[in-house]
C-alpha cells in the first residue's frame, strides 16, 4: 500500500499542495483528475522523488517516514519498487521498443541482457508491439503505441521487485 498524508510542495510564494492525503491499495489502479495547474503532476514528482516536497508522511508497505527526512538509498529502495507513466510518453527515441523496455532491468536492476530480452518480449507480445524486424520508437510510433510500450515497462520491471 502507498499513502500520503499531509503533503505540501511550494514554489517559492506559490503553494501548490496544501496537506494532500490519498492512499492507493495493493493492485489498484487510479487516476489523478483536476484543472490545469491544479498540481496533479506536482504531486506525482513528489511521490517519484522528482520534487522535493515540504512536507508529509509517506508509507510505502510497512515503511513510514517523513517525507522530507528520506534519505538517498531510501529513495533508491523505493523507487526500484514503484513506476508511474507520466503524460509525456518520454522513450528513448534511438532505441527499439524491445530496448526502451529492457532498458530499466538492465541499467537498474543489473540484469544480464539475455534475460531481460525474454521478460521484455513477453511484455511486448501481450500488445503485440514486438515486431521481428523493430524499428527505432522515434520513427512511425503513435502515442498508444508510446503508451503501451510504458506499460509493457512497468509491468516487466514489477515483474522482478
Amino acid at each position: 500500500m502507498l499513502s500520503v498524508t499531509n503533503l505540501h510542495k511550494s514554489f517559492g510564494t506559490n503553494e501548490v499542495l496544501r496537506g494532500v492525503d490519498f492512499s492507493v491499495n495493493d493492485g489498484e489502479v487510479i487516476a489523478v483528475i483536476g484543472s490545469s495547474g491544479s498540481g496533479k503532476t506536482t504531486m506525482l514528482r513528489c511521490m517519484a522523488f522528482l520534487e522535493k516536497s515540504n512536507a508529509g508522511t509517506f508509507t510505502f508497505d510497512d515503511f513510514q517516514k517523513d517525507i522530507t527526512t528520506l534519505t538517498r538509498k531510501e529513495i533508491r529502495e523505493i523507487r526500484m519498487k514503484m513506476g508511474f507513466v507520466f503524460q509525456g510518453f518520454n522513450l528513448f527515441l534511438n532505441k527499439t521498443a524491445i530496448e526502451n523496455v529492457m532498458e530499466g532491468l538492465t541499467v537498474a536492476r543489473k540484469m544480464p541482457k539475455d534475460k531481460a530480452m525474454v521478460i521484455a518480449a513477453e511484455m511486448l507480445d501481450k500488445v503485440a508491439q514486438y515486431r521481428k524486424e523493430p524499428t527505432l520508437t522515434g520513427k512511425a510510433i503513435t502515442d498508444q503505441e508510446c503508451r503501451k510500450i510504458q506499460l509493457d515497462i512497468l509491468e516487466a520491471v514489477s515483474r522482478i521487485c
